[in-house]
């Protein structure tokens, strides 16, 4: 299998500089993204 631009610029960009990605940094950022969205949708149906 050769590794398409498509599919390994989403690793870059989860994985900046030297920092391999594997499945905690992976699960980390996407736990923090989840958790900025619900904590947007929180304080937009506060208002």
């Amino acid at each position: 299998m050769v590794p398409c631009a498509e599919c390994e610029a989403p690793k870059k960009a989860i994985a900046p500089m030297a920092i391999p990605p594997n499945k905690g940094t992976v699960l980390l950022i996407v736990f923090l993204n989840l958790l900025s969205i619900i904590d947007s949708s929180f304080i937009i149906s506060e208002k």
